[in-house]
């Protein structure tokens, strides 16, 4: 199994297309940013179809995989960290 992994300090929209592009040559691809697992998160909630691709993403920040790298071809995974996404968006909003 082949693993790519694009690092970038903060450039989020440069390391999600990077990543997306090496999902064509790697089984598994993560995007690290040094960024917080929380600020990761806000971003995917704006880019949703990042997940379909299998991207994982890694915080180096707060040293933790915030979403777990999957085979581009298993759209059901992808489903998954939608609802997961999606839920965390209802409860942002419910606090506010």
């Amino acid at each position: 199994k082949a693993i790519a992994i694009e690092l970038k300090e903060s450039d989020y929209m440069k390391v999600i297309v990077q990543a997306e592009k090496r999902t064509l040559f790697f089984d598994y691809v993560y995007a690290a940013l040094n960024l917080h697992a929380s600020t990761i998160l806000s971003i995917l909630r704006s880019y949703p179809n990042v997940l379909r691709s299998g991207v994982g993403f890694v915080s180096t920040r707060d040293d933790c995989i915030v979403i777990r790298a999957y085979r581009s071809r298993n759209v059901a995974e992808s489903l998954r960290y939608k609802k997961i996404l999606d839920f965390m968006w209802a409860d942002q909003e419910v606090v506010k």
